[in-house]
């Protein structure tokens, strides 16, 4: 579980979001695929919050991941649930736990349950967007004119799709959001290796934030 929380950091922490192989070229007019493409690319979202639920069985753990961002520093606080320590008893009894991660000046410190997660590497969280890593890729256009892309990346290309290694069985499916301009959101789904279900769910906003590092 502790590398699944991992994994969830890695997923909401998007510093910086990029798709290979875009035109930088403007155009009068974009396929959708440019439309998605493109508002991933120049996205610089002020606040990612983040849903996570993960089933092992008949137990389900929950998280909530909110990461402000102002600059190059950034402040996340999270909640989340998981197996106490007790013999014996790991799937039947939980903990809630949280805390907060500042990420100053390129340091990063903890608040609160020491979580023993490796920031630094959420710095490396990625979308390539490359129509050949997909295992299947369709975009559609919604009533209100944004764009949705649902598409399954199998396992020997999710290391190159999210620069990150989501510990998954089989495949992953990514669904995507986006208007004319800029991201919304994104969705995760996935299996483990041990068969426990994953997905993450991301919403993306643009409001100017002031951090406070206390």
């Amino acid at each position: 579980m502790k590398k699944i929380l991992c994994i969830m950091l890695a997923l909401v922490c998007v510093f910086a979001m990029f798709s290979c192989g875009n035109d930088d070229n403007e155009t009068t007019t974009k396929t959708p695929e440019e439309y998605i493409t493109s508002a991933v690319a120049s996205s610089s979202p002020t606040k990612i919050t983040s849903n996570v639920n993960y089933k092992d069985g008949g137990t389900t753990y929950g998280g909530r991941f909110e990461l402000l961002m102002e600059g190059n520093n950034s402040i996340l606080n999270y909640t989340y649930s998981r197996p106490a320590e007790i013999e014996d008893m790991h799937d039947s009894i939980l903990m809630e736990l949280e805390g907060t991660v500042y990420h100053k000046d390129g340091k990063y410190t903890v608040k609160g349950d020491e979580y023993d997660g490796n920031f630094t590497g959420a710095t490396g969280f990625t979308l390539n967007l490359v129509k050949e890593n997909f295992k299947s890729y369709n975009v559609v256009q919604n009533d209100n004119g944004s764009y949705t892309l649902t598409a399954v990346v199998t396992g020997d290309k999710v290391d190159t799709v999210f620069g990150c290694d989501l510990m998954e069985q089989g495949d992953v499916t990514v669904v995507i959001t986006a208007n004319t301009q800029y991201l919304e959101t994104i969705k995760v789904t996935y299996k483990t290796a041990s068969g426990a279900s994953v997905s993450v769910d991301s919403t993306y906003t643009y409001t100017p934030v002031t951090l406070n590092f206390e």
